[in-house]
């Protein structure tokens, strides 16, 4: 059976609880069409480099979640741009909440993001709350999940 793959964007200390509880989430929602890759967690030993392995994963990737409070990450941009070359579903998702200064280079990176419609959110249920509803909605657009993967999901 096909998957649709999900890659979960973030910077790595400041969303870990984030991230493991959207990862579920989606899992859930989707059981077994979906998979879904986060970098630190999911990354096996490998001779590739940690950059290969993200960008091989956003490339085969059918859509991209970034997730944004206030720290920059230049891994965390290079696996945007990447999904942006690749042509994939973005969903950005920003924190309104806990903000105490924004770093200026993320700053300048969320200018460019809102061309995505991005999502806010106030804490990490509203974050889940609001990546289910992204990920139903783009859904909405097929009768079944089958019907979507038949139409636009890579064999595995």
């Amino acid at each position: 059976m096909d998957r649709l793959n999900v890659f979960i964007s973030s910077r790595t200390k400041e969303l870990h609880d984030e991230r493991l509880l959207v990862k579920p989430a989606i899992t859930d929602l989707l059981n077994d069409f979906v998979y879904v890759f986060i970098s630190e967690e999911d990354s096996v030993g490998t001779t590739d480099s940690p950059e290969i392995v993200y960008s091989d994963k956003v490339r085969k990737c059918d859509i991209y979640i970034g997730i944004f409070i206030e720290e920059y990450s230049e891994p965390t941009e290079k696996e945007y741009r990447i999904a942006i070359e690749n042509e994939k579903v973005i969903l950005i998702f920003v924190s309104s909440y806990d903000i105490k200064k924004r770093d200026e280079k993320l700053q300048i990176l969320l200018k460019e993001l809102e061309k995505h419609n991005y999502k806010t959110f106030e804490n990490i249920m509203d974050l889940r709350t609001q990546v289910l509803r992204s990920i139903t909605n783009y859904f909405s657009y097929f009768s079944t999940k089958q019907e979507y993967i038949q139409k636009h999901v890579r064999p595995k």
